[in-house]
């Protein structure tokens, strides 16, 4: 999909943007990361987490 986005006050297309949950993203990410990385993960443990998690048709 094809999207624009404002950069330094210009006008940028992309095709690498996507809409998810916070959930979705992270668990993009995880499966990229080795066991000794998964096991070190602590930044996403937020009780704000759930402010992320938008919702996309």
């Amino acid at each position: 999909m094809y999207r624009t986005y404002i950069k330094d006050g210009i006008e940028q297309g992309a095709v690498e943007l996507h809409q998810c949950s916070f959930s979705e993203a992270l668990r993009a990410m995880i499966e990229h990361l080795s066991e000794g990385e998964r096991k070190r993960l602590t930044v996403f443990r937020s009780s704000n987490a759930g402010q992320y998690e938008f919702q996309y048709e």
